[in-house]
Formats: structure tokens, sequence, C-alpha cells
């Protein structure tokens, strides 16, 4: 049996830029710059795809990339607008992530993170049965999912 420790690790970061995170900006840039801070402190091979979310579109702006070279969002590259499209974003972050393990040839541990205040209202293709679904047969396959509030409700 493979020692996991060894592995590298993808890290896929699904981050709520929606309009009602505006009330968060600040914590929020915050809050994801000490995330890659602290992967960014530790010694296992970590890569990294960032995902930006809202109605007015979904962005990847990081997309496998040595977490080493992540740099955090600032006032100017985060500017949430737009309904919360949540279900959506998360279903096609699993499916991507899908794709990207089946298409790499190495091991990888899989940490999936949702920073959100919750607020889904703009799903249009994937329902909350479905997404849950989706997670919790990934779960099944070793991912660990790990959820950020933006806020207390989240």
């Amino acid at each position: 049996m493979k020692n996991k420790l060894n592995e590298k690790t993808l890290v896929v970061f699904i981050l709520d830029e929606s309009g009602s995170m505006e009330t968060f900006k600040k914590d929020t840039i915050e809050g994801f710059n000490e995330y890659i801070e602290t992967l960014q402190s530790d010694d296992k091979p970590t890569i990294m795809k960032l995902i930006t979310f809202s109605t007015s579109g979904t962005k990847v702006l990081v997309d496998a990339k040595d977490v080493m070279q992540v740099r955090g969002i600032n006032r100017d590259s985060y500017i949430p607008s737009g309904g919360t499209p949540l279900l959506d974003a998360v279903a096609r972050g699993i499916l991507e992530t899908d794709d990207y393990v089946e298409w790499n040839e190495e091991n990888l541990n899989i940490m999936f993170t949702i920073m959100t205040d919750g607020m889904e209202n703009a799903s249009r293709v994937f329902s909350a049965s479905q997404v849950s679904d989706m997670i919790n047969e990934r779960e099944q396959r070793g991912w660990i999912f790990t959820y950020l509030g933006a806020n207390q409700d989240a």
C-alpha cells in the first residue's frame, strides 16, 4: 500500500464572488490569503486550482499551479457582483477535478475547499441533492471537503 503522505495534494478552492460577498470582502480576501500562506508554509508538494463564481461567470484564476507560485487576492482582483450559483459552481469544480485526476497519472490527495456566505440563489443545472450525492461519492474515494463560511450563517 502506498504512503499517501508522500503524494502530491491538489487543492481545489471554490471562491464565491457573488454580490452578497461584498459585505465580507475584506475578511474574504484576508481569509483566502491566510489559507494560501498556510499551504505555502507546509513542505508537502501541493498544487492548486482556484475557481471564482457568480452569475457574472465562472473564472479559473489558478489552474493546477504549484502553490508556491500562487499569489493572494486583493481588492482589485476580487470584485463581488451578481447572484450566487453555488451548487452549479461546486458541481462544475468536482467534475473538472474528476477530469484532471483521470488525465493526471500521479496519485493525488484531493482537498476541496469552498468559501461562501452560503446564499445559493442562481443555480440552474444542479440540485442540492445532486451535489450532495457527488460530494458523498468523492468523500468515499478519500477526497476531503472543507467549508469556510464568510459569515456565521454559512
